[in-house]
């Protein structure tokens, strides 16, 4: 007997006969979670604060030389020694591990000298390994399984005694690795970048090692080529990649000072933390330092510090519902003497507009429609007649 939609129907000899049912009786049933199991799901840990959670998926984007490879270094050093991260962020320690084939193994090990050169020595990295040039490839199931067996088997950290007076006394390390940076995607597989399906392969045993290590696994990557179609911060490649991703970072030097970066989050799995910028101090030859800075970079951080988008935001929560001209004929007087507008209102209105419609985007205010059909604004998150 088989239940269909809510009714009892004898199986037809048809269905009974059907190759798909056939020894179906067998067969392992899944074992499903209950929604107390769900409800009972708690939120990963941060590795790093305001920036990497434990166990998951990140990409992080950028045009080649912008910095990609000097911030995941300093993600390795900060988590492996457990020190601020850019110098700002607090860090969870933990085994760290560097899966590098972008660049020569020399490059890599002058960059990471260049890093650490003020460290005391290289015994505060015991947590700290890199895999640079090897064999590995995200396609091939044999180096996956070797690189979970390898990870799961690392060896970091002071020895403790454990069991001390029994019989199973022993010497013992902490184990597993934490963080893994993989340098690039598109030199860790030979998969086709452009074909979903291949690309889905690839993301599923990203995935494995994610799950089988419990480590939070980097992903460089680069950007598509700017077009019609795109600012050049989209992800290279087929979509399903970011649908594979739990978050996904975009970097972008500043206009006028390429050693200052900003990190916009494109996608996060839960509340989404604020944009923020570093600076790479790398213009010595045998000291380099990357820090965290307050300049803003991103659009994000450029709203966060312009009066206009402050103003233009206070008045949207004091008057929702009015549209874009009449905010700005509200906010006119309050910039009119400004130097910015050198044309006067319609250069206004334009800045204004700009802001709207880049607030609206990023959901920092709400955009809906009024009975005649215009545009109007309100607080994030609520409906505004």
């Amino acid at each position: 007997m088989v239940r269909v939609y809510g009714r009892e129907e004898t199986v037809s000899k048809k269905r009974e006969t059907h190759p798909l049912l056939i020894g179906i009786k067998s067969v392992t049933p899944y074992a499903l979670q209950d929604t107390a199991s769900i409800w009972a799901e708690k939120a990963p840990p941060m590795l790093i604060e305001s920036f990497l959670p434990a166990g998951g998926v990140m990409g992080i984007t950028s045009y080649p030389g912008v910095g990609k490879t000097w911030l995941t270094l300093e993600v390795i050093r900060a988590i492996a020694t457990g020190q601020k991260f850019l110098g700002k962020f607090q860090v969870t320690r933990g085994g760290t591990l560097f899966v590098g084939s972008d660049s020569s193994v020399y490059d890599y090990a002058r960059q990471w000298k260049r890093l650490t050169a003020l460290s005391e020595g290289a015994f505060e990295f015991d947590a700290a390994r890199f895999l640079l040039q090897s064999s590995f490839m995200f396609e091939n199931t044999d180096e996956i399984r070797r690189l979970i067996r390898t990870c799961n088997s690392f060896e970091w950290g002071e020895a403790e005694l454990r069991g001390e007076g029994t019989e199973d006394v022993k010497v013992a390390r902490r184990k597993g690795i934490d963080v893994i940076v993989f340098d690039t995607l598109s030199r860790l597989t030979r998969a086709n970048q452009n074909d979903n399906t291949e690309m889905e392969e690839v993301f599923r045993n990203i995935r494995h090692i994610a799950e089988f290590t419990g480590a939070a696994c980097i992903l460089l990557h680069h950007n598509s080529k700017k077009s019609e179609f795109n600012d050049g911060g989209d992800w290279r490649g087929a979509m399903s990649q970011i649908g594979a991703l739990d978050s996904w970072c975009q970097l972008s030097a500043h206009r006028k000072d390429k050693y200052l970066v900003g990190v916009q989050f494109k996608k996060f799995r839960g509340i989404t933390p604020e944009d923020f910028a570093y600076r790479m101090d790398v213009g010595d030859a045998l000291v380099a330092k990357i820090v965290a800075s307050d300049e803003p970079v991103t659009m994000q951080q450029r709203l966060n510090h312009d009066p206009l988008a402050e103003s233009i935001f206070e008045a949207v929560l004091r008057e929702p519902g009015r549209t874009m001209p009449e905010l700005r004929d509200s906010l006119w007087p309050q910039f009119e003497t400004d130097g910015k507008f050198h044309d006067g209102k319609p250069a206004f209105s334009k800045a204004v507009e700009n802001r709207l419609r880049t607030m609206s985007d990023r959901s920092r205010v709400n955009k809906t429609y009024n009975p005649k059909g215009h545009p109007v604004y309100g607080p994030p998150e609520t409906t505004v007649a």
